[in-house]
């Protein structure tokens, strides 16, 4: 069973230092912010591509970043940690004519996967099993009956920071979802405002390969005290 390794460039949010007073909540054009979201966003696809290279994948059909920032609470009933805090979250896909599911046929080869991640710096494979909607499972559980492994469906790795990445496999001919409608900046988050960069993988994607991998990711990036 694999643990959790530390990430070449950790995640963790930026605490951002306020005068004092009663600064405004952070948005998500704040340069701070920015800058936040574009490492976030530079160490996630990397770790994506890495991840999808393992299937035969090459570089992404496309990527969306969605920013969002949220203002706390403080008042006689409820005192959040913090003033705000914002989050960002990308969308990818990817095209492979490998079929991931032989490529994962048995506990040595899930082994081999998540060692060769770990020196990326991604690590704690979760692995999910088609038709089961339960936790998902790591490779020593998977492994304890000594059967075949069930069919996958997708899998999920972390960095150092507890930040997440992943895929889903499906074949090609399963329906593509529309993508939403991009963040307003101000709506549907009116008090501070939210972000979409980037293009949807939908726009470039045709149908002409057996397997199509798509996933994303999720990390919080800055947080403002009171």
């Amino acid at each position: 069973m694999r643990t959790r390794s530390r990430a070449v460039a950790p995640l963790a949010a930026v605490l951002l230092l306020t005068a004092c007073g009663d600064p405004d909540p952070l948005t998500a054009t704040d340069e701070e912010v920015v800058a936040a979201r574009d490492r976030a966003t530079e160490s996630m696809t990397a770790g994506l591509q890495a991840l999808a290279g393992e299937f035969g994948a090459g570089t992404p059909l496309g990527t969306r970043v969605d920013t969002r920032c949220s203002a706390g609470t403080d008042n006689w009933k409820i005192h959040d940690r913090y003033r705000s805090t914002c989050s960002t979250s990308i969308t990818t896909a990817f095209a492979t004519d490998r079929d991931p599911q032989e490529l994962l046929s048995d506990v040595a080869a899930l082994d081999a996967f998540e060692d060769r991640l770990s020196d990326v710096g991604w690590g704690g494979a979760e692995w999910f099993v088609a038709g089961e909607t339960g936790m998902p499972l790591d490779a020593y559980v998977l492994g304890l009956s000594g059967r075949p492994l069930p069919q996958l469906s997708g899998v999920r790795v972390y960095d150092g920071e507890g930040t997440s990445i992943g895929l889903s496999f499906h074949r090609a001919d399963e329906p593509v979802p529309a993508p939403d409608p991009p963040l307003h900046p101000t709506e549907p988050y009116p008090a501070e405002g939210g972000g979409t960069q980037g293009t949807d993988w939908q726009d470039a994607w045709t149908g002409q390969t057996s397997w199509l991998l798509t996933g994303g990711g999720d990390a919080e990036i800055a947080q403002q005290p009171w």
